[in-house]
């Protein structure tokens, strides 16, 4: 019994075979921009002072990491897209000529924005939470010595604690 690839490899169906990796590729760059910013942002919420705000952003993180990815993702298209205005809909399903892949769908389609968004917002809980252990693991006597030299709280927190929280949190 052999298996013949021959009308897969060749025509239309490679073509659609580099525009779901292209597609698939753009979601997973976008997705990890989305992931990144809203990861450093649940971190900054999560490490205020400010009880309530914190106990959202620790409420808000549990509950995206202990939902699975395709509820979310269902979730995301279903539920919180359907509520968005007629308008801004429309605007999305439309063809603008920009935000297209080679020969491929567009990025403005409400599946790649969901989808993207929906994988930002995942992982943006993970990253979120490896950044607060790599900065857990930064002695305390740091911020210290970032006071004693005269930095801000701010700036011994981005120039002195978080490279080192960066390099406690990706450890190969």
């Amino acid at each position: 019994m052999s298996l013949d690839l021959q009308g897969v490899a060749t025509g239309l169906p490679a073509l659609w075979l580099a525009q779901g990796f292209l597609t698939s590729l753009a979601v997973t760059v976008i997705g990890a921009a989305v992931a990144f910013f809203l990861g450093g942002l649940l971190l900054a919420l999560r490490l205020t002072p400010w009880r309530a705000v914190s106990g959202a952003a620790t409420a808000a993180i549990e509950v995206i990491r202990n939902t699975p990815l395709l509820v979310q993702l269902l979730f995301w298209y279903f539920a919180v897209y359907r509520l968005l205005p007629d308008t801004v809909r429309s605007w999305i399903g439309q063809d603008h000529g920009f935000g297209r892949l080679p020969q491929g769908p567009s990025l403005l389609s409400a599946e790649f924005l969901v989808s993207a968004f929906g994988l930002g917002v995942f992982f943006s809980a993970y990253i979120a939470e490896e950044l607060r252990s790599g900065l857990a693991a930064v002695p305390e006597g740091q911020a210290e010595a970032a006071r004693a030299l005269g930095f801000s709280p701010v700036a011994g927190l981005l120039h002195i604690r978080l490279p080192q929280a960066l390099a406690n949190a990706w450890q190969p």
